[in-house]
């Protein structure tokens, strides 16, 4: 049976359930509310929730920027001087990667603390741990001081990314909740872009201001997420295969990859640059069209499709790498080649890692389930930083084809296991997995309402 089918056939069930409890079919069609366009028209008639989304997605950019900073740090002459460990490819993916395992550590504990002191005392605390990493990273006269700074750093991106997916879904209204969830997405690779080109910029001053300067930069997201923390306040009294394609390892070590594939230190900078202005646009290009073509098809294209541009890559550096100046032009084919993987994962997985596990985790098990996929998510992400220098070192080209073989997998697992989710709310998802909470919720609040009115007519006859 196809996702479709069931989906229907849910919907079926859950108007069935409603009807077969005393309440005739007109009301219970009353239940599946007309929410307005979807899309870019629906955002333009809904500017309040667009900006909650929009608002609560902010958290999602201190991770962004963190990945465009490191990617030219890692190959800046002044750093490597001040911290000559991370000369080594363990040293430079230890660094990296700690900042990862950081988020893992602190995503479980973003519900416990929203639940023991409020959601924006929460994001308050989050935001105080992430100024403080920042500080030790900026302030650091040691390799181990730098490690540390990194970690506590990603306690506070971890737990700011963990909270904006779950919140957009919640708020969203099912024809804006597939393109809302796009934003978090957005955020990420914007903080990318903007705090590569800060970094580029910085590269050439001479002296240690060159990192240290976009470390120290961290914190002016401060203001910006007590934005986010207040606007939420105002909302609440008004009212991971994705990690293992290896898209980290090209945004983290960009530079570093594209001189695997025979392009000079300087024109890798350039190219990592334009890489992730690719990407952004990629990710707008979903925030458009997700809600026609669905989450479904976009999963099992970026698996198959980022597959496919992998193996190329791994062919042409399997047979040129020993000596690309005598073959440029597959060189430059890899250049290609890595581009059109940008591309393909900026329109599906990259947005849909965020944008899934929202929709597909029951009511009662949501929150729990999100954290447990956006721990995975920094796990998985953890892995790669750490192993990807390592592995260029010593396979080189069989990194391509480690990470081909990761997106095929997210091919197959996307073909066989993802189910449809655009346009659906969230308790309709609910019963495609059998949970039919959503249903009887609904029931019990109609009956309620049927008694209420029932006892007010019987007050006026009396």
């Amino acid at each position: 049976m196809s996702d479709q089918h069931k989906v229907k056939d849910a919907k079926a069930d859950h108007l069935e359930a409603i009807a077969s409890n005393g309440f005739p079919e007109g009301e219970a069609i009353l239940q599946d509310v007309s929410y307005g366009p979807n899309g870019i028209r629906g955002i333009v008639s809904s500017p309040f929730v667009f900006g909650a989304a929009f608002l609560a997605s902010l958290g999602g950019f201190s991770f962004g920027y963190d990945q465009g900073v490191i990617s030219i740090i890692n190959v800046m002459p002044h750093f490597h001087e001040a911290f000559p460990p991370a000369k080594t490819a363990f040293g430079t993916g230890f660094m990296t990667g700690m900042l990862l395992l950081g988020a893992f550590v602190g995503c479980p504990f973003m519900p416990y603390l929203a639940d023991k002191i409020s959601r924006k005392w929460a994001l308050t605390v989050v935001v105080v741990i992430l100024d403080i990493g920042a500080i030790i990273q900026t302030a650091a006269n040691s390799y181990g001081m730098l490690v540390a700074g990194r970690a506590i750093g990603g306690i506070g991106v971890g737990t700011l990314a963990m909270g904006a997916p779950l919140y957009i879904s919640e708020i969203s209204p099912p024809n804006l909740r597939d393109t809302l969830l796009v934003l978090e997405s957005i955020s990420i690779v914007s903080g990318v872009v903007i705090a590569y080109w800060i970094t580029f910029a910085t590269r050439d001053i001479n002296s240690e201001v060159s990192f240290r300067l976009p470390f120290g930069l961290q914190m002016a997201e401060y203001k910006s997420i007590i934005t986010e923390v207040e606007f939420q306040k105002l909302i609440q009294e008004a009212k991971y295969p994705g990690q293992f394609s290896g898209i980290n390892a090209f945004i983290y070590y960009a530079p570093t990859l594209f001189r695997s594939i025979g392009q000079s230190d300087e024109m890798s900078l350039i190219l990592s640059g334009v890489f992730n202005i690719l990407q952004l646009v990629a990710v707008a290009v979903c925030f458009v069209v997700i809600d026609r073509v669905g989450r479904r098809p976009l999963a099992i294209v970026g698996g198959f499709g980022t597959a496919a541009y992998y193996a190329i890559i791994a062919i042409l550096s399997g047979l040129y790498s020993k000596d690309w100046q005598a073959n440029t032009a597959a060189g430059w084919a890899c250049v290609a080649m890595a581009f059109a993987f940008l591309l393909v994962f900026g329109v599906s997985y990259s947005p849909l890692g965020w944008a899934l596990p929202p929709e597909v985790f029951s009511t009662s098990q949501r929150a729990k389930g999100v954290a447990l996929a956006t721990c995975v998510n920094w796990l998985s992400n953890f892995t790669v930083g750490i192993a990807t220098p390592p592995m260029l070192e010593l396979i080189c080209f069989g990194a391509y084809i480690f990470f081909a073989c990761f997106c095929a997998m997210a091919g197959i697992w996307a073909f066989f296991l993802v189910p449809e989710t655009i346009g659906r709310t969230l308790e309709q998802m609910d019963e495609v997995f059998g949970d039919t909470s959503g249903s009887e919720e609904i029931v019990m609040m109609m009956e309620a309402a049927r008694i209420a009115n029932t006892l007010a007519r019987g007050d006026v006859t009396a």
